[in-house]
């Protein structure tokens, strides 16, 4: 359960996939038995990625053993190699219920089999902990959840595909392992480049969920728990493209009022509320805005009702730049683009 929790010690190394599965073929072979056969795809100049490599083997060894108890009596399983460039637009694509996906270099590793598949009334279970078609006493059902923690907890993310009667696909993305003086060299390039989200959300897991958000889409991000704390950043001058706001907040100030005290004093700096309040004045977008807290029906727009996916998040974040930047070009925050440290 540490590892679904995320929250297992990892001791992550740099790895070449290819010689990995030199090394975990024996150990895939005993998981199949003998009446299936097991082929590898493997790309001839793979990237290296950082992650655990006792962990990681383990990890295919399971999902290996799943497959054979899918395929039964003879089958094929296929485990193949490839570097991936994910964009944004294809993270958002391939994100679901299971799998925030992140744009950015990863390795991956697939997994395919010859089974029966997974019926589609499960398909969306089958990574619950303790979910399990298997027989009582045949097992916990924690493998599959167990894995995508690993994954998750190494800083990528895993996608899966299944078709009854045909088989199942399990996609692992790892991140590239990037050489140290290429990681300063694309640092300090991407302080440049990316826009910068102050976070105002006083919310820990909110927070924490939402900046693995922001750095999936490429942003860059800065983080404020109060209204004050983002006034003082904003007021320093410290680069801000657009700010992300809750709208209840400790210390008495709510989000409208930060929206209005910042757009008073930075008139081309985008300001956009989130909220989890599920009354009727709380859809998105609507001209009332909640009325939770004291706020009156007259508090403004909420761009973003709590939960919201990565895909709208992104649109949001998009409109809102596009706005701002159609106004009064770059650095129309009036927040110094060159100040992001």
């Amino acid at each position: 359960m540490l590892t679904f929790a995320r929250c297992q010690a990892l001791q992550p190394e740099t790895i070449e996939v290819n010689a990995l599965m030199t090394e975990i073929t024996p150990a895939l072979e005993g998981a199949l038995g003998p009446d299936i056969e097991l082929r590898f795809t493997l790309t001839p100049d793979p990237w290296s990625c950082l992650v655990d490599r006792t962990k990681l083997g383990m990890a295919l060894v399971s999902i290996a053993e799943n497959a054979a108890e899918a395929m039964g009596e003879g089958g094929v399983l296929t485990v193949k190699t490839a570097n991936a460039e994910i964009d944004p637009d294809q993270a958002i694509a391939m994100s679901s219920g299971t799998t925030d996906a992140r744009a950015g270099e990863f390795v991956m590793i697939g997994i395919s089999d010859t089974g029966q598949g997974i019926a589609p009334e499960v398909l969306g279970q089958i990574f619950e902990p303790f979910f399990t078609t298997k027989e009582i006493g045949a097992g916990p059902g924690l493998g599959l959840s167990m894995v995508l923690g690993f994954i998750g907890q190494s800083g990528g993310f895993m996608t899966f595909d299944s078709t009854p009667g045909q088989g199942s696909v399990f996609n692992l993305y790892l991140p590239r392992a990037v050489p140290e003086a290429q990681a300063k060299t694309d640092g300090a390039s991407d302080q440049h480049r990316a826009e910068v989200v102050l976070v105002v959300e006083d919310d820990t897991e909110f927070r924490a969920l939402l900046l693995d958000q922001l750095q999936c889409l490429g942003y860059a991000s800065r983080v404020a728990h109060t209204a004050g704390d983002a006034i003082a950043i904003v007021d320093q001058g410290l680069r801000v493209d657009v700010v992300l706001s809750d709208v209840v907040m400790p210390g008495g100030v709510s989000g409208f009022t930060l929206r209005e005290r910042l757009q008073r004093d930075h008139p081309r700096l985008p300001v956009l509320l989130m909220t989890g309040y599920a009354g009727p004045d709380a859809t998105l977008g609507s001209a009332a805005g909640p009325t939770e807290a004291g706020l009156g029906p007259d508090a403004g727009e909420v761009s973003l009702s709590k939960p919201f996916s990565l895909s709208e998040l992104s649109k949001a974040l998009g409109e809102a730049l596009a706005a701002g930047s159609g106004a009064a070009g770059p650095g129309a925050a009036g927040v110094n683009p060159d100040r992001a440290s």
